[in-house]
């Protein structure tokens, strides 16, 4: 339904979609799209701190699908290890200062 309701949108409109398993392939790879990912170390740690010995798997799989869909294309990435909310927050309007202030 995150697809249905993205697609639904005039195209001049800014939106923030986040989702563990909104990937590439539904969303695209676009000059207004930018993907925030954490190295897969940094991934086990962040689940694995939130979920101390709990089972991962499914989570990993789901980066490395999204990561798999990246490779090759031109697409934004941002690596957000060790980074705060407000750093990655910065991070993304720096990518998108041109589309921000026209």
């Amino acid at each position: 339904m995150i697809i249905e309701d993205i697609r639904s949108l005039p195209v001049a409109t800014s939106v923030v979609v986040e989702g563990a398993f909104v990937t590439p392939a539904m969303a695209g790879v676009a000059e207004n799209a930018v993907w925030l990912m954490p190295s897969k170390d940094e991934q086990l740690a962040r689940l694995e701190g939130r979920n101390p010995g709990g089972e991962h798997g499914g989570l990993v799989w789901g980066w490395e699908l999204v990561r798999s869909q990246l490779e090759g294309t031109d697409a934004r990435v941002i690596v957000v290890d060790g980074q705060t909310v407000e750093q990655s927050l910065k991070a993304v309007e720096q990518s998108f200062g041109a589309l921000l202030h026209p």
